[in-house]
């Protein structure tokens, strides 16, 4: 159990190199980037009170502001608790999408959820491929809304956070094959995934398509 908490004890370890800035902290940049997705998760809560879609709102703003915690715990540390809470929050969030989209039975998220889960502890350094299919087949429902009419008023939004979400996930593949250490692809990943949720918050609540 101590390794949980322990530096170093994930089997992930990002480009950018350790303890360059602070003895405390592994990942200086990455670190200070994750503050941005837990401010976009602050921001979506407070102001989500009269807005379209709120109770959904408040639940996705919830979950960013946990995902941003723990990706500040995960590359402070690289501890595989950091880790489990970053990556278990981002589940959380994209079941959450996904069963609103599909209206699956709770039986079906609770036998998907215990595999995701199961598959977190058993093999953490192929989560990120789980994830990324999850957050693939999220943005493909929020494509489907694009084509099948989302209002016009704010569908610029939309399509302006598709389009951000995969230049956030270049920045994430550079740095997964750590093309370069000369600058933090992974920190800047965070700074536009954080951009694409605050977008994607923003227009849930402007839009007058139930979620």
């Amino acid at each position: 159990m101590t390794s949980f908490y322990t530096y170093l004890s994930s089997p992930v370890d990002w480009c950018e190199p350790n303890f360059t800035h602070s003895g405390w902290i592994a990942e200086w940049w990455n670190t200070l980037s994750s503050f941005i997705i837990l401010l976009v998760g602050y921001m979506g809560v407070k102001t989500a009170r009269g807005k379209n879609n709120e109770q959904i709102l408040k639940q996705l703003s919830v979950c960013v502001s946990f995902i941003g915690l723990g990706s500040v715990w995960f590359h402070a540390t690289l501890s595989f608790g950091g880790q489990f809470a970053d990556e278990v929050s981002i589940l959380i969030l994209l079941f959450i999408l996904l069963n609103r989209f599909y209206r699956w039975s709770k039986m079906v998220v609770f036998i998907l959820v215990m595999i995701a889960f199961t598959g977190m502890c058993l093999f953490p350094w192929w989560n990120h491929l789980e994830l990324m299919l999850l957050g693939f087949l999220t943005v493909r429902q929020f494509r489907l809304r694009l084509a099948n009419g989302a209002p016009s008023s704010s569908a610029w939004i939309l399509r302006l956070a598709l389009w951000i979400f995969f230049l956030a996930v270049a920045s994430w593949g550079i740095d997964h094959l750590c093309l370069t250490q000369r600058f933090s692809f992974h920190a800047l990943w965070h700074v536009l995934i954080g951009i694409t949720a605050y977008l994607g918050l923003y227009w849930l609540g402007e839009s007058i398509l139930p979620l």
